[in-house]
């Protein structure tokens, strides 16, 4: 049994059913993402943790949170969308290509940055505590999309109507 920063309670690999949306994380937390149509919506820039990332990945279908190198990680159909790096002060992120890669940490390397060892990987470093949640939204989501089935998307699509 893993039990995430949020307070829920979940096997290694678990398959989230539909009403995980409808889950809302312990009251201390100071953030809490509201997501609707795979987007969060607007409102002052706060620190992200792992929750809000198992909050925002939960939201879509076929995401199933579990572990990566001993660090908790959230997968589609066994495909690493993301993980908390060892260290725990940033995320380790799968971008669709290297071009993202290079982008994000050119724009904005206050929030992505690399280490040696991602170099050659479509993986970028996130400093949670300074990330804007939009963003990490819109990340979590086009990575989902890349990742996961096309069944899978189109069902989201049409749920949704996006």
């Amino acid at each position: 049994m893993f039990r995430s920063d949020a307070g829920y309670a979940f096997r290694k690999n678990q398959r989230v059913g539909g009403d995980h949306a409808q889950r809302t994380p312990r009251p201390d937390q100071p953030f809490r993402p509201l997501v609707c149509g795979g987007l969060v919506e607007p409102r002052l820039h706060v620190v992200a943790s792992w929750s809000d990332v198992v909050a925002l990945g939960l939201a879509f279908p076929g995401v199933e949170l579990g572990t990566s190198y001993g660090t908790p990680a959230l997968r589609v159909r066994k495909a690493l969308l993301c993980r908390l790096r060892t260290e725990a002060d940033a995320l380790v992120l799968r971008v669709v290509d290297m071009g993202e890669r290079e982008a994000l940490m050119h724009d904005r390397p206050d929030v992505f940055f690399s280490t040696p060892h991602y170099d050659g990987y479509p993986y970028v470093l996130v400093r949670l505590d300074v990330v804007d949640s939009r963003e990490l939204a819109e990340l979590v989501e086009e990575i989902w999309r890349s990742r996961a089935p096309k069944r899978l998307v189109a069902e989201y699509e049409e749920s949704t109507g996006g």
